[in-house]
């Protein structure tokens, strides 16, 4: 908690004084109007004690969380953060394609930046390059956040309206609207609305530690409703400042980010390599995308030269950028220690057949839209998947039925062939 702590200033107030006093400001605000800041006596409505979650690519190092669901300002940050993901999925900003909102449509953003590129300079060499955000989210300035919110609300969106109607259900989406009237089973959010409520949050980033409570002066810890939101604004600002001064780069180099982690597409003519390491050196060093104290460092490939980009192997084969279904849902070891991925749940139901079934058409899917040569990989990919399930005591018959009802689905022989297995 080493930089969350050295970002952070000890108040010598009551948890309960400090209650009062976020109570008493919330109340000045406009959406206190019609999202309350829940108060308790006993324990008082603060963040809690933060903590540290291993990073799945390097057990030595961890993420900084601080748990925000007993926040009195949780239900608000909560609704603010729907209708901040809204802007982000509409926005018309310039490098929005480099900004990946479906992990599994990776290929299709590559693919949009290498033809850009590709209009840019023709028969041009291509490589790629591998970079992460250090410290992103612990990193980001309370001054930088608000100046990067201001401007992305600015930029226009598709189908914007005057409002963001939020519905008090989470399964439905939020959606713009002109009619500001109160619903029973919406909020009306407006971006003014959203400003004011974001910058009172940063200034009002309490804390608990041990006995002690803690104000932070810096970061977005992870944990809270708006950070995820609020940082992703802050990269798709510098990045657009970026394109904007860089105009002869910007036709040389593309960028694919999804929260931290950057793929960068640097194309260039016969003869000028010189130039494309330039480039490169700059980005990360002289002249860097984003702003200080924000920090893009290069990721080292493998030993064929690849790059492991969330769930995708990214090469480049023939002048062609190809990727491959990265299985990180397997047993690995890393510095001596045996670690299990878990399984993503893509279906939310609560019958264990369901369950089952949904982690094996997720990894399916996944590896179909993320993989060049879908075909190939798919039996070997599968198996592992059984493999694992097999090890928490998932009965035979039930992935034998998953995967019966997955031919029916995607009407392919090979699933029944290893359903033959059990």
């Amino acid at each position: 908690m080493t930089k969350h702590a050295a970002n952070a200033t000890r108040i010598d107030k009551t948890f309960s004084t400090i209650q009062n006093e976020m109570k008493n400001s919330y109340s000045k605000l406009k959406i206190a109007k019609i999202i309350n800041f829940q108060v308790d006596k006993k324990v008082p409505r603060i963040s809690g004690h933060p903590y540290l979650m291993d990073k799945d690519k390097d057990i030595n190092r961890q993420r900084p969380v601080i748990p925000g669901y007993n926040n009195g300002s949780a239900k608000a940050q909560r609704i603010i953060s729907r209708a901040l993901n809204l802007y982000i999925k509409n926005t018309k900003a310039a490098t929005k394609n480099m900004h990946i909102w479906d992990p599994t449509k990776l290929r299709h953003h590559l693919q949009k930046e290498t033809n850009r590129l590709q209009r840019n300079v023709k028969h041009g060499n291509i490589e790629v390059h591998g970079g992460d955000i250090k410290d992103f989210f612990p990193s980001i300035p309370y001054n930088h956040a608000m100046t990067s919110l201001r401007f992305f609300l600015q930029i226009p969106c598709k189908q914007e309206r005057k409002y963001i109607m939020v519905p008090k259900s989470k399964n439905l989406t939020p959606t713009f609207t002109n009619n500001n009237q109160p619903r029973k089973n919406a909020y009306i959010i407006t971006k003014t609305m959203i400003i004011e409520f974001i910058e009172w949050a940063l200034k009002n980033n309490y804390f608990k530690m041990g006995n002690g409570l803690y104000l932070l002066n810096q970061g977005l810890p992870m944990g809270l409703g708006i950070s995820a939101p609020l940082a992703n604004i802050v990269a798709i600002v510098d990045m657009e400042h970026w394109k904007t001064h860089n105009p002869n780069k910007y036709k040389q180099i593309g960028l694919t980010r999804y929260v931290d982690d950057i793929i960068i597409i640097i194309i260039f003519k016969q003869g000028e390599k010189r130039m494309a390491t330039r480039f490169l050196h700059q980005i990360f060093n002289d002249k860097p995308i984003f702003k200080k104290p924000l920090r893009l460092i290069r990721e080292k490939p493998n030993d064929d030269g690849s790059l492991n980009f969330l769930e995708a192997n990214v090469k480049i084969i023939n002048n062609e950028i190809i990727t491959h279904f990265y299985n990180k849902n397997h047993k690995f070891v890393q510095h001596g220690h045996i670690r299990y991925k878990k399984f993503t749940n893509v279906l939310r139901s609560q019958e264990p057949n369901n369950r089952i079934r949904g982690k094996l058409l997720g990894t399916f899917t996944r590896m179909r839209r993320l993989t060049d040569n879908k075909f190939l990989l798919m039996p070997k990919i599968l198996l592992q998947c059984i493999q694992e399930l097999l090890l928490h005591n998932v009965a035979p018959r039930t992935i034998k039925s998953c995967l019966q009802h997955m031919n029916q689905i995607h009407n392919d022989c090979r699933f029944v062939e290893i359903a033959n297995i059990f």
